[in-house]
């Protein structure tokens, strides 16, 4: 997955858990983290199935994406200083990432990424509401991965 990123021009961030984040920091990072996610979906999709038929447990990944402005650079003190990115658009993604679940969708985009994306990518997202998220006042527009084994437009190897 990291190497997904990284192949879009992406930064890991850090691991967290299971989980870990990235952000992408150019001109065209909205398509650039998109193309990332969905090639992400894809490879976790074909692990999924490698491991089901070794007998391994079933998993859902969730993933969120926003656009916005964000605090980037060494970040701490002296005992502990982390190159890094926060701001409420992280939040926002974090907050993105949960609502998957209930969204039952593996990638959740707000507007200000959907806004952004070719129409190519665009066709791949369904709008899905106005989102209360957790630590924000005003609720947030977001559009979700449409699953359909119809609509695949990448396999990665």
């Amino acid at each position: 997955m990291v190497n997904i990123v990284h192949k879009h021009d992406g930064i890991l961030d850090k691991f967290i858990g299971d989980a870990f984040m990235a952000f992408f920091d150019d001109e065209d990072s909205a398509q650039k983290a998109t193309q990332a996610a969905l090639e992400v979906r894809a490879a976790a999709e074909n692990l999924k199935q490698k491991w089901q038929q070794a007998g391994a447990e079933d998993f859902n990944i969730g993933i969120g994406l926003n656009y916005g402005e964000v605090i980037m650079g060494n970040i701490g003190s002296e005992e502990r200083l982390e190159y890094t990115v926060i701001g409420d658009a992280v939040n926002v993604a974090a907050r993105l990432e949960s609502e998957t679940k209930e969204a039952r969708s593996p990638i959740l985009i707000s507007e200000s990424i959907y806004n952004q994306l070719r129409t190519v990518h665009q066709q791949q997202f369904t709008h899905y509401g106005a989102k209360s998220l957790k630590g924000k006042s005003e609720t947030v527009n977001t559009y979700k991965f449409i699953n359909s084994e119809d609509n695949k437009l990448l396999k990665v190897a």
